[in-house]
Parts: C-alpha cells; sequence; structure tokens
C-alpha cells in the first residue's frame, strides 16, 4: 500500500496552503533477489523493499491575474535501502538491505503571463540527502537545479517554446574518490503549430541546442556493484532534432 494525506486550506482567495504526507516502496528487482552467476553482484532473496515516508508543507499565492508563486518545503526518510554490500561467509557482494537515508529540500517556483501571448515560468530546487552510516552526502543527485521557460505564441496557433535546464555538481556516493560531476545546462527550443491541417497539429523539438557535453554520474570502482564500471560517467544526447506529428479523427 502507498498512502497518502493531504489537508488544502484555502487561506485567502489568493492564498493556497497544503500539509501533506505519502508513504511508498521499492520492491526489489528480480537481479537483487535471485542473481547468482555473478560473483559480483549476487541477489538476496530475504530483502525487504526499501520504504519512503515523506512530509511537505506547500503554499500558493496568485498576487494577480498575471502572476503566481509557489513554496514548497519537504523531508524524506528512505528505510531498508538496497545497495550491494560485503557479504562475509561468501566474500563477494550481495544484495542487502544497508541503512536509512534521510533527506530535505525546498522548491520555489515563479509564473508570469504578461500578455495573453507570453508566459514565463521559472523555479528553483534545493536538496541534500545524508547516508545516516556514513553520515556524508547519499551523491549521485544535485544539490541545485534551476529550470526556465519562455512561452509566445507570435501567430494565432503558433506556439514558440524555449527552456533553459542547469544541473548542479552532483557528488559522488562513499567510497568513490573520483570528482564531482560538473555541473551543465542545456537549451531546448520548440515550435508547435495548431491545425496545420483540420484537426492535425505538428512539432518540432531541438534539444540541447548548443550541443553541451552533458554527463550524469556513472557508479565508481569502489561503489557497491552491480552495474560496471563507467569511467567518464554516462554520457546524454548531443544536439537531437525530433519531430511530431497528430491527428484527431
Amino acid at each position: 500500500m502507498n498512502p497518502r494525506l493531504a489537508l488544502v486550506w484555502a487561506t485567502t482567495d489568493t492564498i493556497t496552503t497544503k500539509l501533506l504526507y505519502g508513504s511508498a516502496f521499492r520492491a526489489p528487482t528480480i537481479a537483487e533477489l535471485f542473481v547468482t552467476s555473478n560473483p559480483m553482484a549476487l541477489g538476496n532473496p530475504d530483502l525487504q523493499p526499501e520504504k519512503i515516508d515523506t512530509y511537505e508543507f506547500a503554499f500558493s499565492h496568485q498576487l494577480d491575474p498575471t502572476l503566481r508563486y509557489s513554496a514548497n518545503l519537504y523531508l524524506f526518510r528512505i528505510k531498508d535501502f538496497i545497495s550491494y554490500a560485503l557479504d562475509a561467509p561468501s566474500g563477494v557482494q550481495q544484495a542487502q538491505n544497508t541503512g536509512k537515508i534521510d533527506g530535505k529540500g525546498v522548491e520555489f517556483e515563479l509564473e508570469y503571463a504578461p500578455f495573453n501571448t507570453v508566459k514565463l515560468l521559472a523555479n528553483y530546487a534545493y536538496q541534500e540527502a545524508e547516508d545516516d552510516e556514513s553520515k556524508q552526502d547519499a551523491g549521485e543527485a544535485p544539490n541545485h537545479q534551476v529550470y526556465a521557460r519562455s512561452q509566445w505564441e507570435f501567430r494565432p496557433e503558433w506556439l514558440l517554446t524555449a527552456q533553459v535546464n542547469w544541473i548542479g555538481r552532483q557528488a559522488r556516493v562513499s567510497g568513490d574518490t573520483r570528482s564531482k560531476v560538473d555541473d551543465y545546462a542545456t537549451l531546448d527550443v520548440v515550435l508547435r503549430k495548431a491545425n496545420l491541417l483540420p484537426n492535425m497539429n505538428v512539432m518540432m523539438t531541438m534539444k540541447n541546442v548548443m550541443d553541451e557535453d552533458v554527463r550524469e554520474p556513472s557508479p565508481g570502482a569502489t561503489y557497491p556493484f552491480p552495474a560496471p564500471y563507467v569511467p567518464n560517467d554516462f554520457p546524454l544526447a548531443g544536439r537531437s532534432l525530433y519531430g511530431e506529428v497528430s491527428y484527431a479523427f
């Protein structure tokens, strides 16, 4: 079961306040349970699911018809975290419920529509998570993230969208001696035409317009396997172009 509770209070005509609680779990994968042929990453049929409890306080304020801002503060705790650790009797890595991770964070969002044809949106997120055992950053997640998007209907049924996503540096997990993963920023541009033909919409999207070298953290050589060691992290897609056609009938 994944229970979730929310108390929503219309504080004023323009302010909404929320208190939320949620609980969820991640069941072990087939590999984490039953792999027996890989001496670097044995399964463990006695694994328990990971569990997470989250607590949130949020509010949203509609200052006027053109401007809205919101904020969200949260805490979470992950219990029975699944990772690979040395099994003393066998001397190999085995999936185990190794401990707890505590985290907290805050998010801010601003939405502004100065004209009927223009909308601007931006948000900032900060989070930190600590491994209870090592008392270090849990790693493999950015502490800071910024997102901004502009939408412009420059002609009827023509929409141009540009968005920038900045991801801050990401720490390594405990025991991985490599330097932090560099921060990066990407720019995406979307052009959409509604009703190019009756009931037909078309969209063109260019992602990572500046062709930035974007990478996400890979498990390190000292990281409890199962993933293989990738020295230079996982490269994400460079500049790429996508097209989409949708038709309603």
